[in-house]
C-alpha cells in the first residue's frame, strides 16, 4: 500500500510539473515535450536538494564525529554525506546542461551538415 500511495505521489509531482510548463507556454509547446521539461526541472530540484541536504547535514555528523553530541555515526559517514553532496551538485550540473527545449530522439543524433 505504502507503495502504491509513493508511486501515485510520483505520478502527481510529474503531472503538476508538466502542466505548469504547458500553461507557463501558453500551449505553444506538446504535452510531451512540457513533460521533458518538467522532468528535467524536476530533477534539477533534486540535485539542489541533496545538495541543501548534505551541507545541512555535515555539521551534525562533523559534531558527532570529534565528540560533541553522541548519535552514534560511524567515521566514514561523512564519506557518504559528502558522496550525497557531489551527486546532487553532478545531477544539478547535468540537468543544466541538457538542452532547455529537449528532443529525445533527435538529441544524440549526429548532425548531416
Amino acid at each position: 500500500m505504502q507503495f502504491l500511495i509513493s508511486a501515485l505521489s510520483g505520478l502527481v509531482l510529474v503531472a503538476v510539473a508538466t502542466a505548469i510548463v504547458y500553461q507557463r507556454n501558453k500551449g505553444k509547446l506538446s504535452v510531451g515535450k512540457s513533460y521533458l521539461k518538467g522532468l528535467l526541472h524536476l530533477f534539477r530540484v533534486m540535485g539542489w536538494m541533496f545538495m541543501v541536504w548534505g551541507v545541512l547535514f555535515v555539521p551534525v555528523v562533523v559534531t558527532d564525529l570529534i565528540g560533541f553530541s553522541h548519535w552514534g555515526y560511524p567515521w566514514w559517514s561523512i564519506f557518504f554525506v559528502f558522496a550525497f553532496v557531489a551527486l546532487g551538485y553532478a545531477l544539478q550540473r547535468l540537468m543544466k546542461y541538457i538542452p532547455r527545449d529537449p528532443d529525445w530522439n533527435n538529441m544524440f543524433a549526429s548532425k548531416k551538415e
